[in-house]
């Protein structure tokens, strides 16, 4: 959900040395392509000294933690500690710049761009970021600019790098992970049908990837392998502030196969009812209404029995085009158009975002009337069904008076504020760590997701991301630094365990 990350636009202009406050802190009460092309091969990193040694993993360190704050940086979506003692990130004048402990500051790059999310350093010293407004991965050599590693992506986020240089990108929209040759642009997709996936983080041994749910409050690992395909992702578990109980089940008892379903985080598609499991409810892409057809032509298929006259896609050069849900309308002003770009839909402006069946289309703001419109007659609480353009999707009649919408049918685990994963770090132990970035806090999964429990609370509502100390320039290496976007601070949490070592090691 980009409800939230699209609101603040402002530049830090000051120049201070960064301050530090000592606050309480109070507990709150698919099926993957693996299609590969030719990886290049580079050197690797050399080994990577995790600390495990340092620490009693039998005893993983006490919760919850103090944490000092940090003030004076940047209030970046995502940042790297680079071999200089330097905080670097994207500040909201589109500059990548870095940020020392003393104030210092230095400009690597002027306007490398505005929407940007995740961030990582390669193993060369160089830096790559996710541009979510073009859909690219940016590289960028100091003193040497910035180019285009791949483009076309839906909504990259969180980025990981391996020991041998490959770079690991979410795709949130897309709801899957790219693993990319940053030299050449060459790519496999390593996981398919996530839930806006979000946070990316490796195990200490660089054999298990970990990846998070914004909005789903999930974390699943995917299996590392000698030969392709890498493994299934599979469920760890969710945050506390998700309650199962409350997960919509699409597909009732006695649904029949290929029933038409609201899928659980948003989407139609069809009831799939195995012999020896519950009925699931899962996409499905109307290929049979574009046989004979080429990408481009008029086509008409269903959305919940309702006729949609809408205009052949192709999800892939391999596979037959389909029938998107959604009207010729909103798709035609958005073919050729990365997330984000303006469009045109009924004489509304608005911008282009990737549908729940992969076709982008063009979103304007009445389309929010939608929500509120499902809410009338039914009272707080009441479940209801929202049409909305990019996806339907079932929830409850909500209060959201400070969005502005009133009473209004939000999805079942809301707009981030129940389960809005992000930031993602892994320690010493194996502990899987994340940031609940509306809630403000940050949690502990064991490393088989058996126990998770809480950290620490921030007080804010922004804190996209979070990496271990490096120790250079006064960052501790059994310090979790967790940026904050309120203000742009850094909270020190004193967890008092090294984390996994970067790939880069200055």
């Amino acid at each position: 959900m980009r409800l939230l990350t699209i609101c603040l636009a402002f530049a830090i202009g000051c120049h201070c040395k960064p301050t530090i406050d000592t606050p309480e802190t109070d507990e709150p009460d698919s099926t993957p392509d693996t299609t590969e092309t030719g990886d290049s091969v580079r050197d690797t990193a050399p080994p990577i000294d995790t600390g495990a040694a340092q620490h009693d993993c039998t005893e993983p360190a006490e919760l919850p933690v103090d944490a000092q704050t940090m003030r004076g940086f940047i209030p970046a979506e995502d940042f790297v500690l680079d071999g200089e003692g330097y905080l670097v990130g994207i500040d909201y004048g589109g500059n990548l710049i870095g940020i020392n402990q003393d104030g210092d500051r230095k400009v690597i790059l002027p306007n490398a761009g505005y929407w940007t999310s995740g961030m990582h350093m390669l193993l060369d010293g160089s830096f790559v970021y996710s541009d979510a407004e073009t859909g690219s991965l940016m590289k960028v050599v100091p003193g040497s600019g910035a180019e285009v590693v791949v483009s076309g992506m839906s909504y990259p986020n969180g980025i990981e790098v391996d020991l041998e240089g490959f770079v690991y990108v979410t795709e949130h929209d897309a709801g899957r992970v790219r693993r990319i040759d940053p030299e050449t642009g060459e790519y496999s997709i390593l996981a398919d049908g996530l839930h806006h996936p979000n946070g990316i983080q490796f195990s200490t041994d660089y054999q298990t990837l970990y990846v998070n749910s914004f909005g789903g409050g999930t974390v699943h690992s995917i299996e590392r392998r000698d030969e392709a395909p890498w493994g299934e992702p599979l469920l760890l578990g969710y945050v506390p502030s998700i309650d199962q109980d409350s997960i919509p089940t699409p597909c009732i008892d006695g649904a029949t196969e290929g029933d038409a379903c609201v899928m659980v985080y948003g989407g139609v598609g069809a009831c799939e009812v195995p012999d020896d499991d519950e009925p699931s409810c899962e996409i499905s892409r109307d290929h049979a209404a574009c046989d004979g057809l080429t990408a481009g032509e008029a086509c008409t298929t269903q959305l919940l029995d309702e006729p949609v006259d809408s205009v052949c896609m192709e999800q892939s050069e391999l596979d037959s085009p389909y029938c998107p849900r959604a009207e010729a309308e909103r798709i035609e002003p958005c073919v050729g158009q990365s997330d984000y770009s303006s469009c045109r839909y009924k004489n509304q402006y608005g911008y282009c975002v990737t549908g729940w069946e992969g076709a982008k289309i063009c979103q304007v703001d009445s389309d929010y009337d939608l929500m509120s419109d499902a809410c009338r007659g039914l009272e707080l609480g009441d479940a209801c069904t929202t049409m909305f353009p990019t996806g339907p999707w079932q929830g409850t009649c909500e209060d959201y008076s400070h969005w502005g919408w009133g009473v209004a049918c939000g999805p079942w685990y809301g707009f981030g504020e129940k389960g809005g994963l992000d930031g993602m770090a892994v320690d010493a132990c194996d502990n899987i760590y994340v940031t609940e970035y509306v809630a403000g806090r940050i949690y502990r999964f064991a490393p088989d997701g058996s126990e998770i429990e809480f950290v620490h609370a921030t007080g804010s509502q922004w804190i996209p991301n979070m990496h271990w100390g490096n120790g250079i320039g006064g960052w501790e290496e059994d310090v979790l630094y967790v940026l904050d976007r309120d203000d742009g601070s850094v909270h020190a949490l004193e967890v008092d365990v090294y984390g996994v070592a970067e790939a880069y090691q200055p």
